[in-house]
């Protein structure tokens, strides 16, 4: 991962989530990454019920 100003460039297996999550891209903000991680856990139910 490399850090591009206040930009941050994924790995693929990242960028893949971050995209089934609804991202569009390949470089995001720390505030969208922790965006689009929230969307896919509740995608995929990934939280105690």
């Amino acid at each position: 991962n490399t850090l591009f100003g206040k930009y941050i460039r994924r790995k693929p297996l990242l960028l893949n989530l971050l995209h089934e999550a609804g991202a569009s891209g390949e470089t995001f903000t720390l505030k969208e990454v922790m965006h689009y991680l929230g969307q896919y856990i509740m995608l995929k139910q990934l939280y105690d019920k």
